[in-house]
C-alpha cells in the first residue's frame, strides 16, 4: 500500500503503526530515528493525525507519545481512511471507473490545478509501472493502460482496503 502514497501520506501511516506496536510510552526522538524525520515534524503531524484520525488519538508526556484509541477500532481503520484521503489512490479510483476522463474533469473533482495533476500523474505513473500498469494522457484523456490482471489485481487489493473498515464494523 505504501507504494503509490506520497510522502507525508507514507510517513504519517509509518508513524501510526510504529505506535500501534507500542504497549508504552516511546520518544519522539526514537520515532523519528526510525522514519529519518525531525521531531519537529512528527509535532506537526501530530496534530494532524489527532483531527484526520479521530478516535485515534497521540497523547504526549514528559515520556514520550502513547496512540489511544478504541478497543473496537483497529489498525485497519486507519489503512482504509489513508487510502480514502490519498490523491494518487483516488487518481488511480477514478481513472478505473471513469475511462477516458479528462484532466479538466478528474481536476474539478479531486479540487485540484490542472498542472499540479499532470505533474502528480506523471509521476504516480513512474510508480505504477512497477506494478504492471501506467497512466496514459492522450489528448488531455486519461486512462490506465497496461495489463488487465494486473490493473484488475491491484484494485481489487485497493478496494479490499478501502472498504474493510466499513464492512467490518
Amino acid at each position: 500500500m505504501y507504494n503509490f502514497l506520497n510522502n507525508e501520506a507514507n510517513r504519517t501511516l509509518k508513524f501510526i503503526e510504529i505506535l500501534h506496536r507500542q504497549d508504552d510510552w516511546i520518544t519522539l526522538s526514537k520515532i523519528a530515528e526510525e522514519l529519518d524525520c525531525s521531531d519537529k515534524i512528527l509535532r506537526s503531524d501530530i496534530k494532524k493525525i489527532n483531527i484526520d484520525f479521530s478516535p485515534f488519538m497521540i497523547i504526549s508526556s514528559p515520556n514520550g507519545v502513547l496512540l489511544e484509541y478504541p478497543h473496537t477500532i483497529n489498525i485497519e481503520y486507519i489503512y482504509s481512511k489513508t487510502l480514502r484521503t490519498s490523491i494518487e489512490y483516488q487518481i488511480i479510483e477514478h481513472l478505473f471507473l471513469n475511462p477516458g476522463i479528462t484532466i479538466t474533469e478528474l481536476s474539478e473533482i479531486l479540487y485540484t490545478s490542472e498542472p499540479g495533476l499532470r505533474r502528480k500523474i506523471k509521476a504516480l505513473s513512474r510508480q505504477t509501472e512497477e506494478s504492471g500498469f501506467n497512466i496514459e494522457i492522450i489528448d488531455s484523456h486519461c486512462n490506465l493502460v497496461g495489463e488487465e490482471a494486473q490493473v484488475r489485481h491491484f484494485l481489487v487489493y485497493y478496494f479490499f482496503e478501502f472498504v474493510y473498515y466499513e464492512v467490518a464494523q
